[in-house]
């Protein structure tokens, strides 16, 4: 039991260390900021999936994180507070990866998407929090930008490689 207790803490350090190193090297930057889910994509292809197919998590990672981020931060109203437009991109950002992890393989959609929403949502609250402390300045950087991205990849990532090693494993199709 303790090795896998090290096991999974390992796994969220890893997750938490490219959260923090994707917000420091791509956000507040113009013209970067679609590419801060490239290195969540790496660790889920190299812990996870482990195929040459797996390469097209980079760009379906993209796409979930542009329609995440831009439903957080454009759809929902600030005056709703600063917890919705967070748990909103959360809930669409842990359905999305979850779906691209069953794109590239198939077998892995056996797993419940719910559980990868809810983590999704209860990982985005310290984005909230970040708002809240900077009085909604989207461009801050920071200690709390930091700890947001690395609590979401964190939780995410880490209920995925839970979630993929439990699952059932099928014949992939086409895989």
């Amino acid at each position: 039991m303790a090795s896998k207790s090290l096991t999974f803490g390992g796994v969220a350090f890893l997750f938490a260390a490219g959260g923090v190193m994707s917000c420091r090297i791509f956000w507040d930057r113009t013209g970067w900021i679609e590419l801060l889910p490239i290195p969540f994509a790496v660790i889920v292809i190299l812990l996870i999936l482990r195929t040459p197919r797996a390469l097209l998590l980079v760009p379906l990672y993209v796409v979930v994180w542009l329609i995440a981020y831009g439903v957080a931060i454009f759809m929902v109203p600030l005056e709703w507070g600063p917890y919705p437009g967070p748990c909103a991109g959360g809930v669409i950002g842990g359905l999305g990866v979850w779906h691209a992890i069953g794109f590239v393989r198939p077998r892995l959609l056996s797993v419940n998407p719910v559980g990868a929403c809810l983590v999704g949502c209860i990982a985005a609250l310290p984005f909230g929090l970040w708002l809240t402390l900077t009085h909604a300045s989207f461009s801050s950087t920071g200690f709390w930008i930091n700890f947001s991205f690395a609590t979401w990849q964190a939780c995410v990532g880490t209920y995925l490689y839970a979630s993929c090693r439990a699952a059932k494993p099928k014949p992939d199709a086409g895989a």
